[in-house]
């Protein structure tokens, strides 16, 4: 199931990445190459796998083990939170679609944001349910990604 949801949502994701990364890149001072990137709650590592291609040290840390698995055997670098070293700082942590999933969101958020590095950037994305793009587009809105499978 894992494996075809990847092929799935690849395009999509990889296309919403584009975007955001664009917005992430203008942030950072141009001689802060390459951009150390971790993406907290990363599913199969689509973000990880595009990071990587514009050259950045691109990481993701995932709580499913199949997902974890599920990117690994594509060859993205991806690992469960048991497996992150406490230590490592980012230019660049972001949480794409993930808080929605968590009950107590402030201490993962805390937590994400000690690992920022000096003027480093912190980067989150929620659906918006609400908004008057769902509401009317539903599953073909680019605000509601993932589409039927969003939750």
């Amino acid at each position: 199931m894992m494996i075809g949801r990847d092929a799935r949502t690849r395009a999509g994701d990889r296309e919403r990445f584009a975007t955001y990364f664009d917005i992430i890149d203008a942030l950072l001072p141009a001689d802060r190459r390459p951009i150390r990137y971790v993406d907290i709650g990363c599913g199969v590592g689509h973000s990880v796998e595009l990071a990587s291609e514009l050259g950045w040290q691109a990481l993701g840390v995932e709580l499913s083990r199949v997902a974890v698995e599920t990117a690994r055997a594509a060859e993205r670098n991806v690992m469960h939170p048991d497996d992150w070293e406490a230590a490592e700082t980012y230019d660049v942590v972001s949480l794409f679609e993930t808080l929605e999933h968590i009950t107590e969101p402030d201490p993962v958020i805390a937590k994400a944001a000690g690992r920022l590095g000096q003027g480093g950037v912190m980067f989150i994305t929620v659906p918006n349910r609400a908004c008057f793009d769902v509401s009317v587009m539903k599953d073909k809105c680019l605000h509601v990604f993932g589409g039927s499978e969003n939750v």
